[in-house]
C-alpha cells in the first residue's frame, strides 16, 4: 500500500486511501474468521446445514459490507488517482462509469487511456457509440458511450453486447441504459462533482 500511495502530493489524499485500505482489511478479516470457524465446525461435526448456512451468511455479509474505496482529489491529482485505481482493478475487463453530465467521466477515461499508452484518444465517442483504441500495453480497448441509445435492444443492435464479452477492456459511459447486458465482474466507478477543481470518486473494489 505504501508504494501505491507514495506518488500522491496531498497528505490528505494519502490519509483517505490508508483509511480505506484499513477498513477493507478489517472487513475481510472478519469474513475469513467466520468462514474458518464454520469450516472447522463442519469438519468436526459433519453438519452440512451448518456450513451451508454460514456460506449464505457470508454472501449476505459481503453485500452489506460492500467494499468501496472513496477518494476526494483535485484535478491535478487525477493521473495519480487513475494509476492507483488501475493497479487495484486491472483484473476486471469492464469498467462502468456513473456520473452526471460534465462530472469527468470522459476526462477520467482519457487519463486511463493515456496511462495505457493509447496512441489516439477522442474527446467522447457519443456520436459513434463505440470507439476502438489500440493500447501498447493491453491491446484493444473499447470506449462506449450509450447516452444516445433508447434501450437494450438498440444496444444489442449496435454491437454493445458483443464488445462487452469480447474479453477486451471496455470503458462504458451511461451503462444504465443497457444495465442488464453488463457482465457480473465489473469495476464500478462513481464520480461526483464537489467543486470546479475537485471530485469525489467511489470505486467498488470487491
Amino acid at each position: 500500500s505504501a508504494v501505491a500511495l507514495a506518488p500522491f502530493k496531498s497528505s490528505k489524499t494519502r490519509h483517505q486511501l490508508l483509511k480505506a485500505y484499513s477498513l477493507v482489511s478489517s472487513r475481510l478479516k472478519l469474513s475469513y474468521t467466520i468462514l474458518y470457524f464454520s469450516f472447522r465446525d463442519f469438519l468436526i461435526s459433519g453438519n452440512n446445514k451448518m456450513f451451508n448456512n454460514s456460506i449464505i451468511f457470508l454472501r449476505n455479509l459481503y453485500k452489506l459490507l460492500k467494499l468501496i474505496m472513496e477518494i476526494i482529489f483535485s484535478l491535478n491529482e487525477l493521473n495519480e488517482v487513475v494509476t492507483l485505481i488501475w493497479q487495484q482493478n486491472l483484473h476486471k475487463k469492464v469498467w462502468l462509469f456513473n456520473a452526471d453530465m460534465g462530472s469527468g467521466k470522459t476526462t477520467f477515461i482519457n487519463a486511463l487511456c493515456k496511462l495505457l499508452e493509447v496512441d489516439e484518444i477522442s474527446s467522447s465517442p457519443t456520436f459513434s457509440i463505440i470507439n476502438e483504441y489500440k493500447s501498447k500495453l493491453v491491446g484493444t480497448i473499447y470506449h462506449l458511450d450509450l447516452y444516445r441509445l433508447k434501450d437494450e435492444e438498440e444496444a444489442i443492435n449496435a454491437g454493445v453486447e458483443d464488445v462487452l464479452y469480447s474479453n477486451n477492456y471496455c470503458f462504458v459511459e451511461w451503462f444504465q441504459i443497457a444495465k442488464n447486458l453488463m457482465p457480473e465482474n465489473v469495476c464500478n466507478i462513481k464520480i461526483e462533482l464537489i467543486e470546479a477543481e475537485k471530485r469525489k470518486i467511489l470505486v467498488d473494489i470487491t
